[in-house]
Order: C-alpha cells, then sequence, then structure tokens
C-alpha cells in the first residue's frame, strides 16, 4: 500500500514538472553591445503567462513631423534585413517598446511589453541584428537599455526589451525631449536649401551639446549615448552626438543616418547625410571643438574620411556572430562627392597659388569682414602639396597673410577694418585645413 502510495506520488511529481517544463521558457537576457562591461549575461527562468501579472501602460509616441518640412523616414534598417522572421520581429518592436512597465521587476527593471513571432524559433544572431537594424531607424527610442531577453515556447520566440526609465517617467522625458527638438528645428524654415538647413542645425546642436568625457559605458549615464542626452542635457559621447544629428536632421526633411567604425582605433559613429541627392559623411562629435564649432569633418567624402576613421562592415556581410553586432552597419552609401563640403561651400580652395589665387583672397577677406564673418575657412587640395602652400601663406608669421590683410583693409571702411593683432592661425595637416580667425 506504502509502496503504490509512493509511486503515485512519485508520478504526479513527474507530472507537475513537466507540466511547469512545458508551461515555461528561459528567458536568455544578453547585453546588446558593449557599452557596459559591467553588465554580466544571466538567465531566468520564467512563465510565458508570467506577463499578464504586469500592467504595461502605452506611452504617446514623439511627433514625427516639423511645420511644412515632411519627416525622411527610409527605414533602411529595416530593409537590410533579409528574413522575413527578422523583419517581423522589427515591427512587433515598433509597438511594444512603447509600451512599457510602471513598476520594476526582479531584476530591477522596467519590462517593456514582450514581443511574440509565432512558428519560428530565432537565432540569438537574427534578434541581434533585428533589434539593432530597429534602433538605427529609431534614434527618437533613447530610454531602452542595452539589455535584452528572449526565450521559446514551442516554436514561438519571445523577445523582451527593458527600459531604463517607467512609462510615466518617459512620458515626461518624451514631452521635454519634443520641446527641445522643436526649439533646435525653430532656428530653420522650409526655404532654406538642404545645406543651409543641415549647417543650422549642426551648428545648433553643437552650441548646445559638450562632449561627455569620461564616459565609457551606460553604467556612467545612459543619457550620454542618447539623442536626449544631447539635445536635452547638452552632454553626449559620439553615439549620442550622432542618433541626434539623425533625429533632427530627419525632422528636418534631410535624409540621414548613422555609421559605426572607429576613429583613430577607438570604437566610434557618426553620420552619413544626403544633400541635393548626393551622400556625404558628417561627424558632428569631432566638429566640436573645445567649445568651438569648426567644419572639418562637415560634408566629406570617404577618402578624406578614411584618413583616420574606417568603417566597419555591413551587418548582412558579417560572416562570423560572436555574440554582438555592434560595430556593424545597415547602410553605407558611395560618398564620392565635395560639391557640398563646407570649404567648398563657404571657404577657398587652394589648387595652386598664383596672381589670381592671391586676388580672390584679398576678395574673399573684404566680403568675410562686410558680412562680419568671424573667420577665413581655407582647404588646400590634393593638387597642391600642403606643407609649401600653407608655408607660403602663413611663412615667416604670417607675412603672407598679413599682407592679404592690408590690401582688404585698403578698401574697407574704418568700421569693417581688421586688425592684424586679433588674427589668430589654426592649422590641421590631416584634413588639409587652414582656418583664419579674424575677431
Amino acid at each position: 500500500m506504502k509502496k503504490a502510495i509512493s509511486r503515485i506520488l512519485y508520478l504526479f511529481l513527474l507530472g507537475f514538472v513537466a507540466v511547469l517544463l512545458f508551461s515555461c521558457a528561459v528567458i536568455v537576457v544578453r547585453q546588446l553591445d558593449e557599452k557596459d562591461r559591467n553588465k554580466n549575461n544571466s538567465t531566468t527562468l520564467i512563465s510565458i503567462g508570467e506577463e499578464s501579472n504586469i500592467f504595461h501602460r502605452r506611452i504617446d509616441e514623439l511627433s514625427l513631423s516639423s511645420g511644412d518640412v515632411s519627416q525622411k523616414d527610409e527605414k533602411r534598417g529595416l530593409k537590410s534585413l533579409s528574413s522575413t522572421s527578422e523583419k517581423e520581429l522589427y515591427t512587433r518592436l515598433e509597438k511594444t517598446v512603447y509600451n512599457i512597465s510602471d513598476n520594476v521587476n526582479s531584476d530591477n527593471r522596467f519590462t517593456t511589453e514582450r514581443a511574440k513571432i509565432e512558428g519560428t524559433r530565432l537565432s540569438e544572431e537574427s534578434i541581434v541584428r533585428a533589434i539593432n537594424a530597429f534602433l538605427f531607424d529609431n534614434p527618437e527610442v533613447f530610454w531602452l537599455d542595452n539589455l535584452f531577453g528572449y526565450g521559446y515556447s514551442e516554436d514561438s520566440t519571445y523577445v523582451e526589451c527593458y527600459s531604463v526609465l517607467s512609462a510615466k517617467r518617459c512620458e515626461e522625458c518624451i514631452d521635454t525631449f519634443s520641446k527641445e527638438i522643436d526649439k533646435i528645428l525653430s532656428v530653420t524654415n522650409s526655404s532654406d536649401s538642404e545645406y543651409v538647413r543641415e549647417k543650422k542645425i549642426h551648428d545648433k546642436l553643437l552650441e548646445k551639446c559638450s562632449y561627455a568625457n569620461n564616459v565609457y559605458s551606460m553604467s556612467d549615464g545612459w543619457q550620454y549615448f542618447s539623442a536626449y542626452g544631447a539635445i536635452v542635457d547638452g552632454s553626449a559621447v559620439c553615439e549620442g552626438y550622432s542618433k541626434a544629428m539623425q533625429l533632427l536632421l530627419n525632422r528636418s526633411g534631410i535624409d540621414c543616418c548613422t555609421v559605426r567604425g572607429t576613429a583613430d582605433n577607438v570604437k566610434h559613429m557618426w553620420n552619413l547625410v544626403r544633400i541635393d541627392g548626393k551622400w556625404y559623411h558628417l561627424d558632428a562629435t569631432w566638429d566640436e571643438n573645445s567649445g568651438n564649432t569648426i567644419y572639418d569633418y562637415f560634408n566629406v567624402n570617404t577618402e578624406m574620411i578614411s584618413s583616420n576613421h574606417q568603417t566597419s562592415e555591413l551587418a548582412s556581410e558579417a560572416e562570423d556572430y560572436d555574440g554582438a553586432l555592434d560595430n556593424m552597419n545597415f547602410y553605407i552609401p558611395e560618398c564620392n562627392s565635395l560639391d557640398m563640403n563646407y570649404y567648398y561651400v563657404e571657404g577657398i580652395v587652394i589648387s595652386r597659388i598664383d596672381d589670381n589665387t592671391e586676388k580672390y583672397i584679398v576678395s574673399y577677406i573684404v566680403s568675410q569682414a562686410r558680412e562680419g564673418g568671424k573667420s577665413i575657412p581655407i582647404y588646400i587640395s590634393n593638387d597642391a602639396d600642403y606643407e609649401e602652400t600653407r608655408e607660403h601663406l602663413l611663412g615667416e608669421n604670417g607675412s603672407s597673410f598679413f599682407r592679404y590683410i592690408r590690401s582688404a583693409n585698403a578698401v574697407l571702411s574704418d568700421g569693417n577694418k581688421i586688425s592684424e593683432k586679433s588674427i589668430g592661425i589654426n592649422s590641421n595637416a590631416e584634413r588639409r585645413t587652414l582656418r583664419i580667425d579674424l575677431r
């Protein structure tokens, strides 16, 4: 009798364990990228039905239009995905990331609604690629942590993202974010050319934002890696600058995306921007120089950017998945034009020094002085030897350039004359540029 009872209890316990295992999924919590090396990957056993006990509140989305200008939303990350299941996950994320809990879970995180992909078990590589593609296209989604969870139940995949903010706090931040975006975009108008709009936004962002030194991971502050940090807090690292430029330019009707790679062998992010139908590299982070705005990385071609920037490969061409795709790209167009490069549009491009060149420099100085310009930007093209040209212009304590100043002053009114004592000279051999500060 005791043996029979024991056997019944054993079978009951075995059945209970089987039901438990069937109704649960192992949600693997993984780090999306390498911004935070202090967070360890972990595995948690949770019930698939457990989410029904968590209340997720839908937050308001950021407005995606600005005045009379239509938002650019090419969804190149989505288009780069070759798998139907990856595209389905991307599409689900467009909804689920806006449904956030107001209460932290057992791991002290705010969960977002789980995305369920029925009928397939997506690999971790596919999940990472879809999430990164979504983030590539949506710089306005600033609240996601760099962790995600995934698991399986029968033939379905569940993916869970985590928010650094509660639903209530996120709504408050979105409201502030939207207002600050509108303030920056108010410097532009629909009659501006794409170049003028781009430059106004570039200058306004750099006026507002400073580079955050001694920040290495999201544990130092999530804001630094987001468009929110650059636009609202005025402090960011390269990722924040790049996402802010992407968001602001897209909202002003200019096609722009981010690009990942390295700069001077350090992981870096900058932008690709299409002006008047042609693509250029734009690095706002490197255009901010100790509080001063420079334009050495404003609409440069691939040859110019490659002197110290190296672009990572496309995610679709990655041969080996090593646990992260955080340094991969989703779109890399050809950038072979300098038509809308800052120096070609607004500065002096020197290919040789002759009488005509010197006359042009003098006339340019006169024009800048009359218009209240603060500097003379000069680009020395590959047709000229940089050091020889620089020496001709600035050698012997800048004697040639001071001669140009004196020639300009000879035709300028007293109120516009340039003081030789106020002249400042900056040169960058790597970028082949010179900047003569007038005041």
